[in-house]
């Protein structure tokens, strides 16, 4: 068993795309460790460590102090 990550993902995601312009997105799986790119990304599940899953790095201070996790509720599942 393996867990994929943005690593194994072969096609281009549209946020990459040249004319995507800014993108903010968030909680997208197999986007860890977040990207670089024109905007701020949250990876999404699952994702590991909330610090390399967060671009740019100077949002990542704003989810911490919000007690931001990455996880799902299973009671929800």
């Amino acid at each position: 068993v393996a867990f994929t990550s943005a690593r194994t993902v072969k096609a281009t995601p549209f946020w990459q795309e040249p004319e995507a312009g800014w993108s903010l997105v968030m909680n997208i799986p197999q986007t860890y460790p977040a990207q670089t790119l024109a905007g701020t990304m949250v990876s999404g599940y699952v994702a590991l460590d909330l610090a390399k899953s967060v671009y740019p790095d100077d949002v990542l201070p704003t989810f911490e102090a919000a007690g931001y996790e990455i996880d799902i509720d299973m009671e929800l599942a």
